[in-house]
């Protein structure tokens, strides 16, 4: 009897290095995605409310471009607040998010500009 019947076929398992290995995993995934973190109608509804409260009784179009310029740089700026609350995070010893990791991003961020 041989044992080569026995032995699964394909890649060999690695070991689970956990949460935080996962996240190591699909950092890749994440920056080759094009998909959006903001959905586009939201992004029109908050830049009309502003619009509105900021000019009331004004006409107002927009152009689709100005309106994806503005959500990328939304993205932009919510993605990189996020790394830096992570950052935090693991500095303190955890891997979930807490309210204060992003208080104190945010606050690193204003002293930083």
């Amino acid at each position: 009897m041989s044992l080569d019947n026995l032995r699964p076929r394909g890649k060999p398992e690695q070991p689970d290095d956990g949460p935080a290995g996962r996240r190591r995993k699909s950092a890749p995934q994440r920056k080759i995605s094009t998909t959006r973190l903001l959905h586009t109608p939201t992004i029109v509804r908050l830049v009309r409310e502003v619009y509105l409260e900021c000019f009331p009784g004004l006409p107002y179009c927009f152009q689709s471009s100005a309106i994806m310029a503005l959500q990328e740089a939304s993205e932009a700026v919510l993605e990189r607040l996020l790394q830096d609350a992570g950052l935090i995070a693991l500095r303190t010893g955890r891997v979930t998010l807490h309210r204060e990791d992003m208080r104190l991003a945010q606050e690193w961020r204003r002293l930083q500009c």
